[in-house]
């Protein structure tokens, strides 16, 4: 479970660096980063309490943003 998740982060980190808006608005990059870690660990919560699926909840939290890093 762990290495799918640490591949996503890895996939969202490599995303963030190459995104345009990403590095001209430095200060948003930081905040977007942290904002998507913060909804993951919500994520992590609501699954274990829901008895859901915690990688995947973790995964589809991590990537909610993703389309507007571009």
């Amino acid at each position: 479970m762990e290495q799918n998740i640490r591949k996503t982060i890895d996939f969202l980190e490599e995303q963030f660096d190459i995104s345009t808006y990403m590095s001209e608005n430095h200060n948003s990059k930081k905040y977007r980063l942290e904002h998507t870690m913060r909804v993951a660990n919500i994520g992590k919560e609501i699954a274990r309490e829901e008895g859901l699926n915690e990688e995947a909840l973790v995964i589809g939290c991590l990537l909610h943003d993703i389309v507007s890093v571009k």
